[in-house]
C-alpha cells in the first residue's frame, strides 16, 4: 500500500507499506534465466519511506543483482535527499548475487520477529555504502543469517550500527556463511567498513557461529612468531564501542570456524597460539572476544594458501568429537605449507587416519605451483598397533580438472615415518608432486612405504624398513619429465613376500639404495 503524508515543507512523503508477499524470481516461461536481473522489491527515493510490516515477506530469488529492499541518499539540485527503510518482516536473498537491504540512506530494523537472510553465494543481508553523515544502518532487533557462501552484513566504507540494548538482536552465520565483512567494493585491500556495538552487561552484542559458518574474513595477515598480530589490528579497526560498552561476544558453537585468513604472509602459525582461550582471545583485541562458557567445540582460524607449524605433539584421536579436541582441529589449512616440527610426534588409533596431508589450487588461472604447497616433516608419524589404512603424509594433486598444480613434500632427515604396527597402510602417497626424502619409513603387512605417481622424488638418506608382503618404493606413471633418484639410503626387508621397488610406466630411474 502507499500513501502520502506530511513532509519538508508542508509537501507530501511518499510512504509504501508491504504486508503481503513480494517474490523476484526468473520468469520460468522463458528459456533463459538470467533474464530476472536488477530488480527491487521495494525501493525509497527523494525522501521517501518503504516499510516491510509484520507479516510482511520479500523473497529475492533466482535474480542476480536485484534487491529486496533499498533506500537511497541523492543530491537534487545541490540538496541531499535522504530516504528511509524500515524491516519488521522477513526479508531473503536466496539467489546468487542478490541482496536483502541496500542501504545508503537510513534503514532500521527494530522488531524481534523480523529477519534478514543471506542464504547463496554471493549474497548478501545487509549491505551498507558510503560515510555520508546521513547514512544511517542501525540493527536494535530481530535476526540477520548467513549461510550457503552468503554474507550477513557487509560494512562497505561505512558503519553499520548493532544495538542489543534490549536484547532482542540476533546475529547467526549457519554453514558456510560469513557474518561480518568490511573491505572496500572499489579497493578490495582496505578493510574500512565499521560496525559500531551498543549494548549492557546484561545485553552484549553477541555473533552465534553455528557449524559450518564463519565469523570474519581477513586476508594477507602477517604472521608473526607463530601468531598473527593482524588480528587484533583489523578487529580494532573493524569495530568500535565506547568504553562502558561490553565486547562482541563471540559464540562458536561445536563445528564454527572464528576467522578466514586468506593469504597470511610471513612465517608460520603454529598450534600453541590456538591451544588455549586464553592465548585466542589476547589476539582479539579491545573489541572482541569468545565467550568461553557458551561456545563449544570450534575452529579459530581457516587457512588459506598459509603455513602451518605443528610445533607440539599431535594426538589424532582427539577430533572435535572428543571433550578435550587438540588444537590440530582447532585449524583448518587449504592449499597451505604444513611443518612436523623436530621432536615431535604425530599419533592415533583410529583407522583412517592421516597425520600430514594438503591439495593445491587453482583460482581462475593462478595456480599453485611446487613452491606454493609444501609438506615438511621433521618429527615422528607413528600409527597406534592393529589399525588399517593409516597414512603418514597425503599430497594429491588434481591435474585433470587443475593443469600444473603440485606440491614439494620433505620428509627431511629427522622425520620418522612409522606404520609397523598397521595394515593396509602407507608411508606416503603423493600424486604430480615432488618429494625430497632423508628421513625414515617403516611399514608391514600389506603396507607400502611410498606410493607416488607422476611425480619427481629424490631420496638422500634414510633407512626404508619393508616387513611382510609389503612394497618399499610403488612407483607409477613416471613421464619422461619425472624421475627417481635413488642417491643414498638403505632398504632393510624384514620379512617374507615382499618387495623393495614395484615400478609401472617407469621411464627414469636412477637407484643408488642399499639393499641391507
Amino acid at each position: 500500500s502507499g500513501k502520502n503524508t506530511a513532509g519538508p515543507n508542508g509537501k507530501g512523503t511518499a510512504q509504501a507499506v508491504n504486508k503481503g508477499t513480494i517474490t523476484i524470481d526468473k520468469n520460468a516461461e522463458t528459456a533463459d534465466a538470467k533474464k530476472s536481473k536488477f530488480n527491487f522489491g521495494m525501493l525509497s527515493s527523494k525522501e521517501g519511506k518503504i516499510t516491510n510490516e509484520t507479516g510482511g515477506k520479500i523473497l529475492v530469488k533466482d535474480s542476480e543483482n536485484s534487491v529486496g529492499m533499498a533506500s537511497l541518499i541523492e543530491t537534487i539540485g545541490g540538496t541531499q535527499k535522504v530516504s528511509k527503510a524500515e524491516n519488521k518482516g522477513i526479508i531473503e536473498a536466496s539467489g546468487e548475487k542478490t541482496t536483502g537491504v541496500y542501504n545508503t540512506g537510513e534503514f532500521l530494523m527494530d522488531n524481534n520477529n523480523a529477519k534478514i537472510s543471506a542464504l547463496a553465494k554471493q549474497s548478501i543481508g545487509v549491505y551498507a555504502k558510503g560515510m555520508d553523515t546521513n547514512t544511517k544502518t542501525i540493527l536494535k532487533a530481530g535476526t540477520v543469517t548467513a549461510a550457503n557462501s552468503g554474507v550477513g552484513l557487509y560494512s562497505d566504507k561505512s558503519k553499520i550500527t548493532l544495538d542489543n540494548t534490549n536484547g532482542g538482536l540476533k546475529l547467526v552465520a549457519d554453514n558456510g556463511g560469513l557474518l561480518f565483512y568490511n573491505y572496500q567494493s572499489d579497493d578490495s585491500t582496505n578493510p574500512s567498513g565499521k560496525f559500531e556495538l551498543i549494548g549492557t552487561t546484561a545485553n552484549p552484542v553477541t555473533a552465534r557461529i553455528k557449524d559450518g559458518g564463519y565469523g570474519f574474513y581477513l586476508k594477507n595477515a602477517t604472521i608473526t612468531n607463530g601468531t598473527v598480530p593482524g588480528v587484533t589490528t583489523f578487529l580494532n579497526g573493524m569495530f568500535t564501542k565506547t568504553s562502558s560498552v561490553p565486547k562482541l561476544k563471540m559464540v562458536l558453537e561445536d563445528g564454527g570456524t572464528l576467522m578466514i585468513l586468506d593469504k597470511p604472509q610471513g612465517g608460520e602459525l603454529t598450534l600453541t597460539g590456538v591451544s588455549t582461550l586464553q592465548n585466542i582471545n589476547t589476539s582479539l583485541g579491545n573489541n572482541v572476544e569468545i565467550d568461553g562458557v557458551a561456545s563449544g567445540k570450534y575452529k579459530v582460524y581457516s587457512v588459506y594458501r598459509g603455513s602451518l607449524k605443528m610445533d607440539q605433539n599431535v594426538n589424532l584421536d582427539n577430533t572435535m568429537s572428543t571433550a578435550t579436541p587438540d588444537a590440530y582441529y582447532k585449524v583448518d589449512f587449504r592449499s597451505s605449507n604444513m611443518t612436523l616440527d623436530a621432536g615431535k610426534t604425530v599419533s592415533g588409533t583410529q583407522s583412517g587416519q592421516v597425520a600430514l596431508f594438503q591439495g593445491n589450487y587453482d583460482e581462475t588461472g593462478d595456480v599453485g605451483t611446487v613452491d606454493k604447497v609444501k609438506i615438511t616433516n621433521n618429527g615422528k608419524i607413528t600409527g597406534l598397533s592393529g589399525k588399517k589404512g593409516v597414512f603418514g603424509i597425503y599430497a594429491v594433486n588434481d591435474i585433470a580438472t587443475y593443469a600444473g598444480a603440485t606440491s614439494n613434500i620433505v620428509h627431511g632427515a629427522t622425520g620418522n615415518i612409522n606404520l609397523s604396527q598397521n595394515e593396509d597402510s602407507i608411508g606416503i602417497y603423493m600424486a604430480n608432486g615432488t618429494l625430497t626424502s632423508s628421513g625414515n619409513i617403516s611399514v608391514n603387512n600389506k603396507s607400502v612405504g611410498l606410493d607416488a605417481t607422476t611425480s619427481d622424488v629424490t631420496v638422500s638418506g634414510g633407512t626404508h624398513t619393508i616387513g611382510k608382503e609389503s612394497v618399499g618404493f610403488k612407483l607409477k606413471n613416471f613421464a619422461a619429465t619425472n624421475k627417481f633418484l635413488g642417491n643414498s639410503g638403505n632398504i632393510s626387508i624384514t620379512d617374507e613376500k615382499s618387495v623393495a621397488y614395484l615400478m609401472v610406466q617407469i621411464l627414469h630411474l636412477i637407484l643408488t639404495l642399499k639393499m641391507i
